[in-house]
Order: C-alpha cells, then structure tokens, then sequence
C-alpha cells in the first residue's frame, strides 16, 4: 500500500508513519510531496485549517495517485475564550472517498507555558534567584516570573 503525505514537514511526516505503523499492514509506502495548502500561512480558523488539511490530500492525491492520501494542517481559532490551537487531518482513498478529523484543542496560554518549560529545559531561560526570565509567545519580554506561581505550571 503506498501512503502519499501531502508535506515535506518531518513532523507531519513522522506523525503519519506513526499513526500507519499501528496497522497490521507490512507493505506500506510512504512518498512525502510538498503541496499547498491553499490557504493562510497561519490558519486563523477551524474551518480555514480543515481546509488547508483537505486541499492537501487532494492536490497530493492528484500528483501522485496514491492507495491513501493524507494532508495535515495546523492553525489557530479564534474563540470568545481566546485563541486555540487546532489541527485537522485528511484522508483521501484510491476511490476518492474523504475521511476529516480534528484533534485536540489547546489554549495559547498553555502553548506559552509550554514553550517556556521547552525553552527552561533546553536552558535558553535563565534562572536567576529563583525568578525566570523569557520571551514568550507573544514577544514580550517577561519581567520575571516566579517558578513556583500555579499559573505558569499549567500545561
């Protein structure tokens, strides 16, 4: 079975070789094409997201005429609580039906904590009597932050 992935993104490409090596299929193979996702460089919504997700198992579908097509994209939406990152998958089988799937969402606040932790354990922050000093997402500088406050243990 040949599974066409619709980037050239290694995180995308791993994420479906992972997902597929869950299957009891032996032969399968994988070919990666870079395709556009027809939509923003940054997604800033659900729908604009599963859309980037769909155009590229079509337009990698297309090039290649694969068993199975899969596009990935991730964005961000805008909600009354926030933003979220989003993500969205599709697939494509070799009878052009179309499977869509979003996953989890996750609110950019806890993306910065994240990003913090990552950036702490990779010592890019520095710890300097016990206050953390950063740049978080949004580019602003932190001023320092306290490593025992609840708020930035959220994840």
């Amino acid at each position: 079975m040949n599974v066409a992935i619709g980037s050239k993104n290694p995180a995308k490409i791993n994420a479906v070789k992972e997902t597929f090596s869950l299957l009891e299929e032996k032969n399968m193979e994988f070919i990666s094409v870079d395709v556009p996702s027809g939509v923003s460089t940054q997604p800033f919504s659900d729908e604009e997201t599963l859309q980037g997700a769909l155009n590229r198992a079509k337009n990698v579908f297309e090039k290649v005429k694969p068993d199975l097509s899969v596009g990935l994209e991730g964005g961000v939406d805008v909600t009354s609580r926030g933003l979220f990152l989003c993500n969205w998958g599709a697939l494509i089988d070799k009878d052009g039906n179309e499977y869509i799937a979003g996953g989890a969402r996750i609110h950019s606040h806890q993306v910065k904590n994240l990003i913090f932790f990552q950036r702490q354990k990779h010592g890019i922050l520095s710890n300097e009597n016990h206050r953390w000093k950063g740049l978080f997402f949004d580019g602003k500088k932190d001023e320092g932050m306290d490593k025992n406050d609840s708020s930035t243990l959220l994840l």
